[in-house]
């Protein structure tokens, strides 16, 4: 085979899995409510109140900085009836009543909290911060640098002496969500605790010691977030895998295919989430290629539990209402526009 067939093979091989989506790395985006796995509708309706974290550190403002920007995001989210800070907290009760409070378990804070005048809450919020430090370190260095050039173009070089500068900042936070009737806990934080790091380095860095302190507390809030309230992220789905069509699921194992009889009664359209897309709502449906009409259509509640979920469709029924044999498209919509596509074909009756 000559070079230039084999080259025109390689483009035709390429083009054939650019239309067929199957290239991988190829992804889409996804918009999604992610919702606490413990977290319910329910439990929204509660009043909470975020307390100030404990402090670990040798800042001393860490604990109540970590609060406030928590609690603020908490109220913003509307995941709870009604979210009360620390400002809210120290109008109801003496600081020095709230710190002594603060000294003791869960259980007795939130015992002492029970009775407080004016605090009508369900819950109190409870956290500490174990890591909340910013440093910024310093050092001369030399490097031979080209600082011009001769007539002849050649290059002059010479030791040009400057200060690099690293700045780093690490915070790391604890939560827990406690009840206030009785002290128990509805929901702590997993082990390891939300934490983020955050550098930048040069001469000068981007950011100083302070402004990576703000990101990385400001990420380790949001991670808090994703654990104590319905929050709203964008993921990734990958276009050709994780939306398909199967024949059958067998042994645990679907058999993958884009073609299905007319006189086939049973056939599936495959999607594959992640289990942050718990108890989001979803639609598939499928059309005939080049028109409009649904010839069906399935809504579905994603189950965390999932992992991949089959859709049952009869291609004989479809392509009964399709017009016979010919090319179909199944479509996954998150909203009102589709996200991923899916084309297959429905053959003649055998």
């Amino acid at each position: 085979m000559s070079k230039r067939s084999r080259s025109a093979r390689s483009i035709a091989v390429v083009l054939a899995a650019v239309f067929a989506g199957g290239l991988g790395g190829c992804t889409k985006k996804l918009w999604i409510t992610q919702i606490p796995e413990w977290w319910t509708p329910e439990l929204g309706k509660m009043s909470i109140a975020v307390v100030p974290f404990r402090n670990q550190t040798a800042d001393r403002t860490a604990g109540d900085i970590m609060s406030d920007e928590l609690g603020n995001a908490l109220r913003a989210s509307g995941s709870y009836q009604n979210v009360f800070n620390r400002n809210d907290l120290q109008t109801l009760l003496d600081q020095r009543d709230l710190q002594l409070a603060m000294g003791g378990s869960n259980a007795s804070l939130a015992a002492q909290l029970r009775d407080v005048p004016g605090l009508n809450v369900q819950a109190i919020l409870v956290g500490s911060v174990i890591t909340y430090t910013a440093t910024s370190h310093s050092q001369r260095k030399i490097d031979q640098r080209v600082v011009a050039y001769t007539k002849q173009g050649n290059p002059i070089v010479r030791p040009v002496a400057y200060t690099h500068t690293r700045n780093e900042a690490n915070v790391a936070a604890t939560a827990a969500l406690i009840r206030i009737r009785d002290g128990s806990t509805i929901y702590a934080t997993p082990s390891p605790p939300p934490r983020w790091q955050q550098w930048a380095e040069g001469s000068p860095p981007k950011q100083d010691a302070y402004a990576c302190l703000s990101v990385a507390r400001s990420n380790v809030v949001s991670q808090l977030m994703t654990h104590f309230s319905v929050t709203r992220r964008q993921i990734e789905v990958k276009v050709g895998k994780d939306f398909r069509t199967a024949s059958e699921l067998y042994d645990n194992k679907w058999a993958w295919t884009n073609s299905f009889s007319a006189n086939d009664e049973k056939a599936y359209v495959v999607l594959t989430l992640p289990a942050c897309c718990d108890r989001n709502k979803f639609r598939v449906t499928i059309i005939r290629d080049q028109q409009r009409e649904d010839l069906f259509a399935s809504d579905l509640l994603w189950d965390r539990q999932y992992g991949g979920r089959g859709v049952e469709f009869s291609p004989k029924t479809v392509g009964a209402k399709g017009g016979g044999p010919g090319a179909y498209i199944a479509k996954f919509y998150s909203g009102s526009e589709p996200v991923l596509t899916h084309k297959f074909t429905i053959t003649a009756g055998r």
